[in-house]
């Protein structure tokens, strides 16, 4: 229920160029709550969070919940707004840690390989608890989950946002 202002944000980068990202539809909304900014996709909330938890910490928690994929160093804090490209196998492991009460799953394509003459030389279990860590709070895994099924329900993930953006 932590509260952020929604309003016209900039920041200039190193070399003087200006960066001044924009909601959809261009609108401000003021004080809301971070569930609203989730909920209702505003960018600037999420901008401001990301600089508040600064770009090294917001890196190293992805690298926490399972994205592989190297995250570019200049992206600053555009990557709140999803500027790093990530795989859907990333993506999902990613998420999943909400759902699995903060633990992280790493995916397993092989069970298990076995020789011609059917003798198991790999079995994907020998090895399982090296892929499993707890990664973030069940607390927060919970709040975050509720917070996910809002967007769903009542924001921009809902049956009712995109109907109204069908017949816009």
């Amino acid at each position: 229920e932590s509260v952020e202002i929604d309003e016209p944000f900039y920041q200039y980068d190193g070399a003087g160029n200006l960066w001044q990202p924009k909601n959809f539809g261009g609108r401000y909304s003021g004080a809301v709550t971070l569930r609203t900014a989730l909920e209702k996709s505003i960018n600037i909330v999420s901008v401001k969070l990301a600089q508040k938890i600064t770009v090294p910490k917001l890196t190293k928690y992805f690298e926490n919940i399972g994205i592989t994929q190297p995250i570019d160093p200049w992206a600053g804090l555009t990557l709140a707004l999803g500027s790093s490209g990530v795989t859907v196998l990333d993506q999902c492991v990613a998420y999943s840690v909400f759902a699995n009460g903060g633990m992280r799953y790493d995916p397993v394509l092989i069970r298990e390989v076995r020789d011609r003459d059917g003798v198991v030389v790999y079995d994907y279990r020998r090895d399982a608890a090296q892929r499993v860590r707890q990664v973030m709070p069940a607390n927060v895994a919970f709040v975050m989950t509720n917070m996910l099924e809002s967007a769903a329900t009542y924001g921009t993930g809902s049956e009712s946002y995109f109907g109204a953006m069908a017949h816009a």
